[in-house]
């Protein structure tokens, strides 16, 4: 059981772990518990088995559901959980849950719980889906592969070729420049440069959640609305 409650990208960059993992044992069975918002982009790694959610602000919030949630993940009689986040909250979910082998980071006294710990300090600045495969450290597994994969739903690909209208010899370029929290963001007027340097050569779109509409159209205004906006 991979456990990952952080958000999309992190979803995302975990990916190397989740190959590592099934190249190591090809057979085993390799599930991950992810947050509601996430839970749609985990289904779209090719290297899980299930999905399983863990709604922490939602109907896990009780404690009797959240016992409910652990019973349920105990039923499955996991060998091992790996916790991706620095986070305590996987930790102590996988050692809830009675799995036997828990791996994850020395963070936030997580160690506690766990039986095979990886160092949470960065050392050095690299990408974080290398970051990511610090956590398999414990287990001796290595990797040099830090490649993305993802498996599209054909529905997702024409509900997207129904927002996006392709420009003859240009290439489509998607920006997403809002973070969940201000330190994720770069600066609007940054990205509106960005965007008129881009569309000569690419068709651009902004894309972002519902409630971003009004900054998406505020960032295409100030790069001369050079973009779409695709909000939600």
């Amino acid at each position: 059981l991979i456990i990952n409650l952080a958000f999309i990208g992190d979803v995302v960059l975990s990916t190397p772990v989740a190959r590592a993992l099934r190249q190591k044992w090809p057979e085993a069975i390799i599930d991950m518990l992810v947050v509601p918002l996430t839970a749609p982009i985990a289904k779209g790694n090719p290297f899980l088995d299930h999905v399983i959610e863990y709604d922490k602000r939602g109907r896990h919030k009780k404690m009797g559901s959240l016992i409910g949630l652990v019973r349920e993940i105990r039923a499955q009689r996991y060998d091992l959980a790996i916790a991706t986040n620095h986070a305590s909250r996987g930790a102590i979910l996988a050692w809830a849950s009675g799995i036997r082998y828990r791996v994850g980071y020395d963070a936030q006294h997580a160690g506690i719980f766990l039986t095979h710990v990886a160092s949470a300090k960065r050392t050095e600045i690299r990408h974080e889906a290398e970051n990511y495969l610090d956590v398999l450290k414990p287990l001796g597994i290595s990797t040099e592969d830090t490649s993305l994969t993802f498996r599209v739903d054909p529905e997702d690909v024409a509900s997207m070729w129904e927002k996006v209208t392709p420009v003859p010899e240009k290439p489509i370029v998607l920006i997403c420049p809002i973070g969940s929290y201000p330190l994720k963001s770069w600066r609007f007027d940054g990205y509106a440069e960005l965007i008129r340097r881009l569309a000569p050569v690419a068709a651009c779109y902004l894309i972002g959640g519902r409630g971003e509409q009004r900054q998406l159209e505020e960032i295409n205004a100030s790069s001369g609305s050079l973009a779409g906006v695709l909000a939600g």
